[in-house]
């Protein structure tokens, strides 16, 4: 299956990576790894998660508070955002089109 990034989401992703990195090293490392593990989980089973709006589904990371915010639509997944799961909510909405 084809996973792309919405260009905001990639820069989510890396601020957060980044910005645990600073906290403790290797932290953003791990941060990035549950989210791979997340998105691989979304390829598995892209059914399986949550609708939270307009046919955009969302899988949570294991031991970080992120969101994986997907569609999923024919043989590939468009990751919509990267999202802190305490903070703004909804704040990718406008990137559905």
């Amino acid at each position: 299956m084809k996973v792309t990034f919405e260009p905001d989401a990639e820069a989510e992703l890396l601020h957060a990576v980044d910005y645990h990195n600073r906290i403790e090293p290797g932290l953003g490392d791990d941060l990035s790894g549950a989210v791979e593990e997340a998105i691989d989980l979304a390829v598995q089973f892209p059914e399986a998660w949550q609708i939270v709006e307009e046919g955009a589904r969302r899988i949570r990371t294991k031991r970080f508070q992120y969101g994986v915010v997907y569609l999923f639509e024919g043989d590939s997944i468009h990751v919509i955002a990267v999202m802190h799961l305490r903070r703004k909510p909804g704040y990718w909405l406008d990137r559905l089109g």
